[in-house]
């Protein structure tokens, strides 16, 4: 029953209209679109599927017909295409619009909670606040990653192993985005933690639909529109009712964060001895 509450959740989009009345929300929600929606999901496509084969058009029409067939030429056309398109263009541009969506994910986030829960007026922008996010959401991600991982593995479990593959990519998705609320409600990582293991199947539900108009794209498109619907998901977290922390003793916690929070913190006990 918690896995349809979730999934109910995750796709009611009736309370969305309300958040409009946000000017802050409004902007950084369209920030949101132009950044993954057009620059790094539109030139990803641009790039990918006309001018790298382009390129590789120009390259072959003016080659030497003598060399037709030449593995090596091959493997290095092969190379500068990988080179210019990951070290010039998707890693420089991945890092800048991490940076970027942090800030408007978290002021995207503050802004619906302000109006979910009356709050009188919106933080501007703070440099500790934006920095404090930033290290916030690095640790998620190195987690996210290692519970990447993790997923990634259960897929090679025989039958149930793309069942397995499929909850835990939605558990993913549903973790991603409701760190921004439990962040602003103060909770420590303990409880997210806590809180997000002992309902585990709620977010299952959450993340549900999400997957599955993602599943089956190539990595780097499934990442940019993941990153294009993320504001809508931050929304979706504001509304959604998963039980308080203190009603869950009926449910057994799923200890899904186990391994990697042991690889995470082995990890920085090794780099940052006390």
């Amino acid at each position: 029953w918690q896995y349809v509450m979730g999934l109910r959740d995750g796709i009611n989009i009736i309370p969305l209209p309300r958040f409009i009345r946000s000017s802050i929300l409004r902007e950084r929600v369209a920030q949101c679109v132009v950044l993954n929606g057009v620059l790094f999901l539109g030139l990803s496509v641009l790039m990918l599927h006309v001018l790298a084969p382009f390129v590789r058009f120009v390259i072959y029409k003016e080659k030497d017909p003598l060399h037709s067939g030449d593995t090596f030429f091959d493997v290095f056309v092969d190379f500068f295409e990988l080179f210019w398109f990951y070290t010039l263009w998707l890693i420089p541009f991945y890092i800048i619009s991490f940076a970027l969506n942090q800030v408007w994910y978290q002021d995207i986030a503050q802004a619906a909670y302000n109006l979910r829960f009356n709050r009188a007026r919106e933080r501007p922008f703070q440099y500790a606040r934006w920095l404090t996010a930033i290290v916030s959401q690095v640790y998620g991600v190195l987690m996210g990653v290692l519970f990447l991982v993790q997923v990634s593995l259960f897929g090679y479990i025989p039958i149930i192993g793309p069942v397995l593959s499929f909850v835990g990519t939605s558990l993913l998705y549903s973790h991603y985005s409701f760190e921004y609320l439990w962040t602003l409600h103060g909770w420590s990582l303990e409880a997210r933690i806590n809180f997000f293991e002992l309902h585990w199947a709620f977010f299952a539900g959450f993340g549900s639909f999400w997957v599955l108009i993602t599943a089956y794209l190539p990595f780097l498109y499934r990442t940019a529109l993941f990153a294009l619907v993320l504001p809508v998901l931050i929304l979706l977290t504001v509304s959604a009712t998963p039980t308080a922390p203190a009603d869950s003793t009926r449910f057994q916690r799923l200890p899904l964060f186990f391994f990697p929070r042991l690889i995470l913190e082995f990890a920085c006990s090794s780099i940052f001895p006390s």
